[in-house]
Protein backbone atom coordinates (compact mmCIF):
# COMPACT_ATOMS: atom_id res chain seq x y z
CA UNK A 1 0.00 0.00 0.00
CA UNK A 2 0.96 3.59 -0.93
CA UNK A 3 1.77 5.66 2.09
CA UNK A 4 0.58 9.01 2.09
CA UNK A 5 1.83 12.18 3.97
CA UNK A 6 -0.24 15.19 5.74
CA UNK A 7 0.89 17.97 5.38
CA UNK A 8 0.11 21.33 8.02
CA UNK A 9 0.76 25.01 7.25
CA UNK A 10 0.58 26.59 10.80
CA UNK A 11 -0.01 30.60 9.93
CA UNK A 12 0.37 32.02 13.52
CA UNK A 13 -1.86 30.99 16.83
CA UNK A 14 -2.40 27.30 17.87
CA UNK A 15 -0.55 25.67 14.95
CA UNK A 16 1.22 23.56 16.67
CA UNK A 17 -0.80 22.36 19.70
CA UNK A 18 -3.23 21.33 16.65
CA UNK A 19 -0.32 19.07 14.66
CA UNK A 20 0.44 17.76 17.69
CA UNK A 21 -3.46 16.59 17.94
CA UNK A 22 -3.33 15.29 14.23
CA UNK A 23 -0.44 13.30 14.49
CA UNK A 24 -1.32 11.65 17.96
CA UNK A 25 -4.68 10.37 16.40
CA UNK A 26 -3.58 9.26 13.04
CA UNK A 27 0.27 8.10 13.82
CA UNK A 28 0.21 5.74 10.78
CA UNK A 29 1.00 9.22 8.50
CA UNK A 30 3.90 11.08 7.66
CA UNK A 31 3.65 15.09 8.12
CA UNK A 32 5.05 17.79 6.61
CA UNK A 33 4.51 20.77 8.93
CA UNK A 34 5.56 24.53 7.74
CA UNK A 35 5.14 27.05 10.17
CA UNK A 36 5.50 30.53 10.57
CA UNK A 37 6.46 32.37 13.22
CA UNK A 38 6.00 36.31 12.14
CA UNK A 39 2.71 36.42 13.89
CA UNK A 40 2.95 34.16 16.79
Amino acid sequence: MDKFSIGIFDSGYGGLTVFKSIAQKLPQYDYIYLGDNARS
